[in-house]
């Protein structure tokens, strides 16, 4: 696999696992030291991205991968989001990885109108 494509295939493993709402396969690509900022609330590590990530799963009744893309070290995922009943959300995380983990995550997640 060229170097290229390790951030894009991290982020993509990370996205499978959690869509699957498989919390902790998805938490095997999260680096101890995490930073994530989402639009309520900056995490900071591990733990906290864990009980943040938890909390918002039971709600998701679906998720699905519009695009990805990005380069060595970064990657983007454009994704769908479903939950009850049938409110849908589209959401974009920048994702910076390191030695196959991710250290970092800005989330953006807005509601799409009817």
């Amino acid at each position: 696999m060229p170097k290229s494509a390790v951030a894009v295939q991290t982020a993509l493993h990370y996205f499978t696992a959690l869509s699957a709402g498989n919390l902790s396969k998805a938490m095997r690509y999260i680096a101890e030291d995490v930073v994530c900022d989402t639009p309520s609330r900056s995490l900071h590590g591990s733990k906290a991205y864990r009980q943040f990530i938890s909390q918002c799963l039971p709600a998701i009744r679906g998720a699905t991968l519009v695009a990805s893309f990005g380069d060595d070290t970064t990657a983007v995922l454009i994704y769908d989001l479903t939950s009850p009943p049938r409110v849908r959300c589209r959401g974009a995380d920048r994702l910076v990885v390191d030695n196959n983990r991710i250290v970092n995550i800005v989330t953006v997640v807005e509601k799409v109108p009817d």
